[in-house]
C-alpha cells in the first residue's frame, strides 16, 4: 500500500507543486497567484514570479532561512528582497520594514515536502 501511494506522489506531485499551494494560499490576494518557484539552496535565495492576470511580477528573496515556530507555523526569514515587474511599488512597500513573514503550514504538508524530497534524493 505505501509503495502504490509513494508511486502516485512521485508521478503526480512535485515539492513545487506542494510549494506553490501553500504559498497561494498564505500570500494576499491582490499580489496575484504565485506561478513558478526556483529555489537554489546553495545561495539560500527563492525566487517567485507572481501573475494577477494583467501584470506579472518577479519576487527574489535572498538568504532565506525557514523556522518551524509551532504546530502548522513557519517563519520564512530573508535579508533582502528585490521586487521587479508590474507591482513593484505595492510589493516594496510591504517588505519595506519586513525581515520574516508567518506561514500557516498544515503539519501533514510539511510531512509530505519531506517524503517528496527523502524519494528525489533516493532516486538520483
Amino acid at each position: 500500500m505505501f509503495h502504490r501511494m509513494r508511486q502516485f506522489f512521485r508521478r503526480y506531485f512535485s515539492v513545487n507543486a506542494v510549494v506553490l499551494w501553500v504559498l497561494n494560499k498564505a500570500l494576499p490576494s491582490q499580489w496575484g497567484r504565485v506561478t513558478n518557484v526556483d529555489i537554489d539552496r546553495d545561495s539560500s535565495d527563492v525566487s517567485l514570479t507572481l501573475d494577477d492576470g494583467e501584470l506579472s511580477t518577479e519576487l527574489m528573496l535572498c538568504g532565506y532561512k525557514i523556522e518551524m515556530v509551532g504546530d502548522g507555523q513557519a517563519r520564512l526569514h530573508w535579508r533582502k528582497v528585490v521586487v521587479q515587474g508590474g507591482n513593484k511599488a505595492a510589493l516594496q512597500g510591504y517588505f519595506k520594514d519586513r525581515s520574516s513573514m508567518l506561514i500557516p503550514i498544515p503539519s501533514r504538508f510539511v510531512v509530505l515536502v519531506e517524503m517528496l524530497g527523502r524519494n528525489k534524493l533516493k532516486s538520483v
